[in-house]
């Protein structure tokens, strides 16, 4: 191996972007990547903007040794979210801080969430190793913040025991979010590929006991209502935390998108970010900046939807209450 790709070579530099694990194996995979690379990359996942074709291989091992030397420690910012909430749009207001290394969801957490090892001595390990690996920034310093995707949820617990560690908690109405996910068929394809694994986790939760074998059928907008509540479950859980609920505060999706400047300094100052840039993100669409896409626009949208989806949204919500889950979702 040369000493471009040594070990303690990539533990230093966010150049070496870790694409894929394999704990059977193993092994990690590395793209080479730039700060600008990063921005540029809607979600770090098989749409990340790399720096030429080829990833390369290194073994676990040889990293896990070379990470026991001790590193600076650097504070990291979660947006842990329940998806199609502004995630993407609160992660540009955080990128356009000059002190801030936006990592948008990055596959390598996702991979650990749903692995089948998950809890295991290989796994715990792992994940230690992969925090050190997404913690890295540019410049001393800078805060990493990352946007996990909704799987990574079941992380958080563990994350927000590493030192230096705070959490945003964004969410939607549900009404909001179930108009959002049941908007098009890949979407929903997202609903009917979570549901499982969210049924199985939702067995951790008291409150949600039943609701998965309720009577009639769960379909598209009925599990989408599931999800959101064990999301909520998952986030009430850490805010009763002796140890996580001093390090996260929640937020309203809506409440970014309309009024930033009044949500966004309370989340800035949990990290320790001065906060410098609060309108730069705030009128463009945030998968692809060149589009006006403002608060107004968003409402807008959601009422259309709300034309065309609510009765299955309002059957979705009936169900969720029959479940038990009225308490839950606020209704």
């Amino acid at each position: 191996m040369t000493d471009q790709y040594s070990a303690r070579t990539i533990l230093r530099s966010p150049d070496y972007y870790p694409v894929r694990i394999d704990l059977q194996k193993g092994t990690i995979s590395f793209l080479r990547m730039s700060r600008g690379a990063y921005r540029e990359s809607v979600f770090l996942d098989a749409r990340t903007k790399h720096l030429g074709p080829d990833a390369f291989e290194i073994r676990l091992n040889d990293l896990q040794l070379a990470a026991t030397a001790r590193a600076r420690p650097t504070p990291v910012h979660f947006i842990f979210n329940t998806s199609f909430c502004c995630s993407t749009l609160l992660a540009r207001h955080f990128e356009a801080q000059p002190e801030c290394f936006v990592l948008k969801e990055p596959v390598l957490l996702a991979q650990l969430a749903v692995a089948p090892e998950r809890g295991s001595a290989v796994w715990n390990e792992a994940l230690d190793l992969s925090f050190r690996l997404l913690a890295r920034t540019y410049a001393p310093g800078d805060i990493a913040v990352i946007k996990p995707n909704e799987w990574c949820n079941v992380l958080a617990p563990l994350l927000l025991r590493k030192p230096g560690t705070t959490a945003t908690l964004l969410s939607a109405p549900v009404r909001d979010f179930l108009l959002t996910v049941l908007r098009n068929e890949e979407r929903r394809g997202w609903i009917r590929k979570r549901i499982g694994s969210a049924l199985e986790d939702g067995r951790q939760h008291e409150a949600l006991a039943g609701a998965g074998t309720h009577a009639g059928p769960i379909n598209d907008a009925r599990a989408g209502a599931y999800i959101w509540a064990l999301n909520r479950c998952r986030f009430r859980r850490l805010m009763d935390d002796p140890v996580a609920a001093p390090r996260v505060a929640t937020m309203d999706g809506n409440a970014l998108a309309r009024a930033p400047d009044r949500v966004l300094p309370e989340h800035f100052g949990l990290c320790g970010v001065r906060g410098s840039s609060l309108d730069r993100a705030s009128n463009a669409y945030s998968k692809g900046p060149q589009r006006t896409f403002g608060a107004s626009d968003r409402e807008s949208e959601i009422a259309e939807l709300d034309r065309s989806l609510g009765p299955e949204v309002d059957d979705a919500l009936a169900w969720a209450v029959s479940a038990g889950l009225g308490e839950i979702i606020a209704i």
